[in-house]
């Protein structure tokens, strides 16, 4: 087999400095040796690439995927989600070996399983496809491996299989199986990728002080960076793309078109006036991507190759990823259903963000009028997600995100969509709390713009992902059990949904339910268990607490009992009567007023029907039917009998 082997031993990991020396030395050891040979030499602590790396490029050879040439092992490296013992009895008839790495420990397995493959592969796109469906069925697995040219340190132990195992290259590239990799990674665009609305794409864009003022246009720009691979590429999802780009070699695209005179290790930056080298490209030792750094203080630019075509052509974010796929002949594959999904959620943004929506659905557009922004982030999230091999496959629009992810991506995006917006919408921030993202999604739940899907209800390869990944939590949680991710669908916005919507939100007004307090409680005591499935359908089988029913009886009792005394009551007098009861409770340490206001929320509409009351604002001429003329400040909401 032939590879790179490095010819220095370790007894631990190297460190970045060694790591530096270790890849300037081993692109110049090409050995061919057998399996049980690289065995040896891996435990012994030698670095490796599994895959023969000759190719010249500008005259010179590389340690990247442009200079990659064959391939004849592959490899898997585990650091979470699978023992050693799991992966002896589930490699057993395909690797070769396993060996645990510098850092394996009895509590914490960290391995790496060597495959030697059937036939010798040369062409990349072949690679791709092999180690794609490996990382896809093990979705456990670091995903740098998926880069032909990556290194492999060495490690302690060698665990054989059989050296003579052969995995069959022509079952993993010819099978179309549906697991777990895509669709969990699809959502990942808030803290590292960022987007424009309508459009999902990659790394965030410079300050707007750095950037270039004067944009370019791509076609303006495509005689001077001509093709760079006939080879095609070609991705289903732009995640992949981007990973694809990332890890193409900076260095040789610089000196390639011209920015760079020679592959130096540090040369005059690209966008200051430099007196002396200043700048280098070096690469990250976990993402194995290539970046750009400049180590002035005068300029300070760090960016990885997108960001860097956007500042040498003019070109704005999009079209300079254009310009790059153009380059490396990158396709992007979409199934007609993949395009038709896209279009809605782009439909649904546009009626979100048109004059029309207040006009035409009145009382939805003042339920959500808020809450818009976070409305138009689900759309986002969901049409990233339709870009998956998982919904591609099955065709179905449903995706999950943790509460958490959801806080996270509001904060990254809610300045773009306010930036995107701002002459749309009424309100354009994102509050990123999560508790409030909670009750708003609840109450896009409720009104139907977003629909919640119980876990019985997923098709089974979403169900085994959402089991593979509440697995992985309680592992990480010390087995203590955990609660399924929330899995939603977003539904395409034509006129019978909003129509629904706005009647819903009429409802809500109705049945004298309110954001403060809202929640499953309110639902069920505001309309019923049924309208609560909808809305919490993973709470389908709970029943309320004995003692949230104690309280609401209690506050229901509080009311009735003024009401009968004096025909009426104010809301604000029982919440005071309450705030009142938990100071002496407490010793006057609490007074409880936001608690006991939701409290009160919860039960009004089973106070006012169950006991024909009616719950109203007061006015003057409210005041006036009631004879209650100089008892009451302002305009407070009432409660009296009918």
């Amino acid at each position: 087999m032939k590879l790179l082997l490095d010819t220095v031993e370790y007894k631990s990991k190297p460190d970045k400095i060694e790591v530096k020396k270790v890849n300037n030395r081993i692109i110049n050891n090409i050995v061919d040796i057998s399996t049980q040979e690289l065995a040896q030499e891996i435990v012994k602590g030698k670095t490796f690439v599994p895959a023969l790396i000759d190719k010249k490029i500008n005259g010179k050879v590389r340690r990247s995927i442009n200079s990659w040439s064959s391939q004849e092992i592959v490899c898997l490296d585990f650091d979470d989600g699978m023992r050693l013992d799991e992966a002896v009895m589930e490699f057993s008839d395909t690797a070769a070996f396993i060996y645990t790495t510098f850092n394996h420990t009895d509590d914490h397995h960290k391995f790496r399983v060597v495959f030697v493959l059937d036939e010798t592969i040369d062409d990349y796109s072949v690679f791709s496809d092999l180690i794609g469906t490996l990382l896809a069925k093990y979705p456990m697995a670091d995903k740098s491996c998926s880069d032909g040219s990556r290194m492999f340190f060495g490690g302690n132990e060698i665990i054989e299989l059989d050296y003579n195992n052969k995995l069959i290259v022509s079952d993993y590239i010819d099978k179309s199986k549906i697991y777990t990799s895509d669709f969990c990674r699809a959502g990942v665009f808030s803290t590292k990728d960022t987007l424009i609305p309508n459009n999902i794409i990659g790394r965030k864009n410079p300050p707007s002080h750095e950037k270039v003022s004067n944009h370019k246009e791509l076609s303006n720009v495509l005689d001077d960076y001509v093709q760079i691979a006939n080879i095609t590429h070609e991705f289903t999802h732009i995640n992949d793309a981007y990973d694809f780009l990332y890890k193409q070699d900076l260095t040789d695209y610089l000196v390639r078109y011209n920015h760079l005179d020679d592959d130096s290790y540090k040369f005059r930056c690209l966008f200051h006036e430099d007196k002396s080298p200043s700048a280098s490209i070096f690469r990250d030792v976990k993402t194995d991507n290539y970046m750009y750094k400049c180590h002035s203080k005068e300029c300070g630019f760090t960016g990885n190759i997108v960001r860097v075509v956007e500042r040498l052509t003019g070109l704005k974010r999009v079209e300079a990823y254009k310009l790059l796929c153009k380059q490396f002949n990158i396709h992007l594959i979409e199934t007609e259903w993949q395009k038709q999904q896209k279009e809605i959620m782009d439909h649904n943004i546009h009626i979100l963000t048109s004059s029309g929506l207040k006009d035409e659905h009145p009382e939805l557009y003042k339920r959500i009028k808020r809450y818009i922004p976070l409305l138009i982030m689900m759309n986002l999230l969901a049409k990233q997600y339709i870009g998956t091999n998982t919904l591609r496959e099955i065709e179905v629009n449903m995706f999950s995100a943790s509460k958490s992810y959801l806080s996270e991506m509001a904060r990254d995006l809610s300045d773009m969509i306010s930036n995107a917006y701002s002459n749309d919408l009424e309100y354009v921030k994102i509050n990123s709390d999560i508790k409030e993202i909670s009750k708003r999604i609840d109450l896009f739940a409720f009104l139907g713009v977003l629909e919640k899907i119980h876990i019985n209800e997923l098709p089974k390869e979403l169900y085994q992902i959402a089991t593979f990944e509440r697995e992985k939590k309680m592992k990480g949680n010390g087995n203590r059990e955990v609660n399924f991710q929330n899995f939603y669908s977003m539904p395409e916005y034509g006129d019978q949904l909003m129509t629904s919507a706005n009647l819903k939100a009429i409802e809500f007004k109705e049945n004298n339910m309110a954001m403060t307090g809202f929640g499953r409680e309110m639902v069920i005591r505001g309309m019923n268990k049924d309208e609560a499935d909808k809305v919490y359908p993973m709470l389908s089988n709970v029943e309320l607490s004995k003692q949230s029913n104690e309280i609401s009886e209690y506050i229901k009792k509080k009311f009735v009992d003024k009401i009968e005394q004096n025909g009426w009551v104010s809301e604000s007098e029982i919440l005071d009567e309450l705030v009142k009861e938990n100071l002496e409770k407490t010793n006057g340490e609490i007074k409880g007023k936001t608690r006991s206001m939701k409290n009160i929320k919860k039960s009004l509409n089973e106070l006012v029907d169950g006991y024909g009351l009616k719950r109203e604002r007061l006015s003057k001429k409210l005041v006036k039917l009631l004879g209650i003329e100089g008892m009451v400040n302002g305009y407070p909401f009432v409660i009296y009998k009918v």
